[in-house]
């Protein structure tokens, strides 16, 4: 990849789509935005000007599972070559929402104060799909300071929060007004 080149989310997207992999790489750029937020030794590894592009492609390789679209490699791959630092969370996002524009699939996150069984998920799933009037995608992350219930969050912005602490927020308003 030539390091001239400026990141093009619409020609990647357009690329996973002549494959028929833009499903798979919309779950990879999720995957690894979300490694990246979440592990900061990896994000520090990734921004380290010791290492130089060849090292990271290596100790990458070991991390990364097998099967992976080559849409996904060659992006990783040109980004490490050019030193360039775009926000893979914000690309992962704006590729999920093309996805949600394109094909009309609803994808989204579920936080739980605890992980939720097979059938409340089916059971969320089922609602949110009512709801929306469209299939959904929803994946699962666990954030304890909910307390309980559920909050879920669309990649178009939409938020659903039936979340205790939310319940406990607008208590807490009514009650100081």
């Amino acid at each position: 990849m030539l390091c001239g080149y400026k990141f093009n989310q619409r020609r990647l997207y357009t690329a996973a789509q002549k494959d028929n992999a833009a499903g798979q790489l919309e779950d990879e750029l999720y995957w690894f935005a979300r490694l990246l937020r979440e592990n900061y030794d990896l994000k520090l590894f990734m921004e380290d000007a010791r290492y130089n592009a060849a090292h990271r492609k290596a100790r990458l390789s070991q991390l990364f599972p097998p099967g992976l679209t080559k849409n996904f490699l060659a992006l990783i791959n040109g980004l490490i070559d050019c030193g360039k630092k775009i926000s893979l969370e914000a690309a992962a996002l704006n590729f999920a929402r093309d996805l949600n524009r394109d094909t009309g699939l609803v994808i989204g996150e579920v936080f739980s104060a605890v992980a939720l069984a097979e059938e409340s998920r089916r059971e969320v799933e089922r609602v949110m799909s009512a709801l929306k009037r469209a299939k959904v995608r929803l994946r699962y992350r666990l954030a304890p300071d909910i307390l309980g219930g559920v909050c879920v969050k669309l990649v178009n912005g939409e938020v659903w929060n039936v979340s205790l602490d939310y319940k406990l927020q607008n208590l807490e308003k009514a009650l100081l007004k």
